[in-house]
């Protein structure tokens, strides 16, 4: 995890949002410098209870199988494998609309979004999820159909084939692919 990447707003997020819910935690995987910070930013408010630190013992994709939300905090373009991920799960995202992500995620149509760097807009969503299981369902239903219509191994193996049929034909190669993520 990489400064920058939003794990600090997520964690402070949570502690605003585990006043009403005691038993919401983050899982974080992996081992890095910004983890240890995470570490110690937990303990300097006596919540340490709210950070839960797998190290290298499962990845991402693999904690998604537990979670209830999946929450970035990030406050610039980052990976979205792991929201990509946590589409194909079913699991509702919450996240800050910066570029790389507001290509996966709209607002309340497949997750939630909120302005970048202000950990209370994000446990403001996160509530919102909490308190309406209905649109969390909605939300993620939605993203999960997106993600297997996007990202699934048909829609691959369809534009390859085109690919294949235009350099044979001498069309120009992208000739009548999409641009899946315009699709949705």
């Amino acid at each position: 995890a990489a400064d920058g990447a939003g794990q600090r707003e997520v964690v402070w997020a949570t502690a605003l949002l585990q006043q009403m819910w005691p038993n919401i935690r983050v899982l974080l995987p992996g081992r890095s410098r910004e983890q240890q910070r995470m570490i110690r930013f937990v303990r300097s408010f006596r919540q340490p209870q709210i950070l839960v630190c797998t190290g290298d013992a499962y990845a991402g994709w693999e904690l998604l199988c537990c979670a209830d939300f999946c929450i970035s905090g990030a406050q610039r373009d980052v990976s979205t494998t792991l929201l990509a991920w946590a589409m194909a799960a079913g699991v509702p995202i919450v996240a800050p609309a910066v570029h790389a992500i507001t290509e996966l995620i709209a607002d309340h149509h497949n997750g939630l979004l909120c302005k970048t760097g202000l950990p209370r807009l994000l446990a403001a969503r996160v509530m919102m999820m909490l308190d309406d299981a209905a649109l969390a369902r909605r939300l993620a239903e939605t993203a999960r159909g997106q993600a297997f219509d996007v990202f699934g191994m048909r829609r691959f193996v369809d534009q390859h084939l085109r690919l294949y049929d235009n350099l044979l034909s001498g069309r120009p190669a992208a000739s009548g692919i999409t641009d899946s993520a315009i699709l949705t």
